[in-house]
């Protein structure tokens, strides 16, 4: 297998966020369907910085401990 070396990541990540703009969610805080790419908490920003930092290592077996709240379920759907 070969590693995913940085261009290779950053290539996914500009895919992967093109994407997340058309991934519609319900969400109370909104009252209704959200936008899931342009309404990321912070937090799941950080799962996802975490996940591109993992592979530009060419790790792949990613285990992530959460809190509740946290929106970090939401944000392992679309992957």
């Amino acid at each position: 297998m070969t590693a995913w070396n940085i261009a290779k990541v950053e290539t996914f990540k500009a895919g992967f966020t093109d994407f997340l703009k058309r991934v519609r969610i319900d969400s109370k805080d909104t009252g209704g369907g959200t936008n899931l790419g342009e309404s990321l908490y912070y937090s799941q920003r950080r799962f996802y910085d975490a996940i591109w930092d993992a592979l530009s290592r060419d790790i792949h077996d990613i285990s992530c401990l959460k809190s509740r709240q946290l929106g970090i379920s939401t944000a392992c759907m679309p992957l």
